[in-house]
């Protein structure tokens, strides 16, 4: 294994290992980052046609490029477009379902396009081929997120910051096991807090102020997407993540649309994401707290300080063995 030089000495890798991955084209398909390591690595396949493969593994994440077209534009410049959970669903909170979607891809695509509603969430069910839409997320509707053998959630990350207007919940002596950039020069708890809320790289979840050292850790993950895992021990560093749980259920305000789309856009989905990418954009699916066996995986960067995940990802981009 061997690491590769890095574009910059910035704390925080997510971002170029994701550019790193795109600039491989299709010699990088997917890429994981160790967080407990602090180490990305460039992988050989991704999980199209072994579904299978991608298993829970704590203080991971696995990175998958996706071909998405029409309505992107809030998707540019993003690490990632969306978070997916295999296995879960959200439960009793479908604004829309389009039947007949043939893959996961669809999916993510009539979430970025739907006008009637802010789409934030939608369910994919791998048997019936059934997309559902719906303006809630897990974080909204916590006890709603429920588990589900055959369908994937999947949670649009391309919405603007200033959409999210959860106030933050703090937890003392702890800091995010799942970092993805710091900020350094930070004077206080309230200016750490200002680089979440307007982080445009990807949705701040959660952030850690280190006051000793003036370090602002950002995560794009909390205890809604990594669970116990999320926190880590650190005395004299404070933790906060947004609190986005709705009081008020709108499933009875709403009301479910049924669309046949029939088999479109089926022709070419064995092609790798770049062959059959023309018209679109590649992005990135994140998948927290797995990673995708039988894999080879082959190292893009380690960094001690941590906050690796962009960096893994645009290395992955411009290694050709990735």
């Amino acid at each position: 294994q061997e690491n590769l030089p890095l574009s910059s000495n910035t704390p925080g890798i997510t971002k170029e290992c994701a550019r790193l991955c795109k600039d491989q084209g299709a010699d990088c398909p997917a890429f994981s980052i160790d967080y407990n390591g602090q180490r990305c690595f460039t992988l050989d396949r991704n999980t199209q046609g072994r579904g299978d493969d991608l298993v829970e593994r704590d203080g991971s994440n696995y990175f998958e490029k996706i071909c998405l077209r029409g309505k992107i534009e809030n998707c540019r410049d993003k690490v990632w477009a969306f978070e997916r959970v295999p296995g879960r669903k959200l439960e009793g909170f479908d604004d829309k379902i389009i039947d007949q979607v043939p893959n996961r891809r669809d999916c993510e695509e009539f979430c970025l396009s739907e006008s009637s509603f802010p789409c934030l969430s939608a369910d994919y069910n791998l048997v019936t081929l059934a997309c559902s839409l719906s303006r809630e997320t897990r974080r909204t509707q916590p006890d709603s997120f429920q588990p589900s053998r055959d369908t994937e959630y999947l949670e649009n990350s391309c919405i603007a910051t200033e959409q999210l207007s959860c106030p933050y919940k703090r937890t003392d002596n702890a800091y995010p096991r799942y970092l993805d950039t710091i900020v350094s020069r930070v004077t206080d708890d309230i200016a750490c807090e200002k680089q979440c809320t307007f982080y445009e790289d990807f949705l701040c979840r959660s952030f850690a102020f280190y006051a000793s050292a003036s370090q602002c850790f950002i995560s794009g993950d909390d205890t809604a997407s990594a669970q116990d895992g999320a926190l880590q021990s650190r005395p004299g560093t404070d933790y906060f993540e947004r609190s986005c749980e709705n009081i008020f259920s709108s499933v009875e305000e709403t009301e479910n649309i049924i669309l046949d789309t029939e088999t479109e856009q089926t022709a070419g989905q064995t092609l790798p994401q770049e062959r059959r990418c023309t018209f679109g954009r590649l992005e990135y699916e994140k998948t927290t707290g797995y990673e995708l066996i039988r894999a080879k995986p082959y190292r893009l960067y380690s960094r001690r300080d941590g906050g690796i995940t962009g960096e893994c990802a645009s290395r992955c981009q411009a290694d050709s063995k990735c």
